[in-house]
């Protein structure tokens, strides 16, 4: 029976220093655009494996607008490109986004986003050219 406890202690000690504990974080990305600096969070979102997806579901602030976000995000075959969209509307406002980025794989610095918002008057605008994005693993309030 000692040995059975102590092979038990061991192998639990054993594990415990060897697989990190799981800290719930969410992904942050930071749009950095001239016209409206926009900021995206998913609730605890990990990034995927390579070659698979998972749903993106959090929030949006951009310009005093705090909207739901929702979306996936995929990470690519070889595992270099976060590929996340997502598609949020504020009410208060009446305000309609959406944001196609790719973010760079293992760090999540750098990356880029292209962006439209849709008005209350349905005028559309769009992101001239892909916009520098960065991304970090972080942990918000839902405002």
């Amino acid at each position: 029976m000692k040995h059975v406890i102590l092979s038990l202690t061991v192998l639990c000690t054993a594990v415990a220093t060897v697989i990190p504990p799981a800290w719930a974080t969410d992904l942050c990305v930071d749009v950095n655009n001239p016209n409206v600096a926009v900021h995206i969070v998913g609730k605890k979102f990990t990034v995927p494996l390579k070659n698979t997806c998972k749903p993106f579901i959090g929030f949006l602030q951009a310009g005093g607008v705090i909207a739901t976000a929702a979306g996936a995000g995929c990470t690519s075959s070889d595992g270099q490109f976060l590929r996340l969209h997502v598609t949020a509307h504020g009410d208060v406002l009446d305000y309609s986004f959406s944001f196609e980025c790719n973010v760079l794989l293992p760090s999540l610095s750098g990356g880029n986003c292209r962006g439209k918002f849709i008005d209350n008057n349905d005028v559309i605008v769009s992101f001239p050219a892909p916009s520098p994005a960065t991304s970090a693993h972080c942990t918000e309030s839902i405002p």
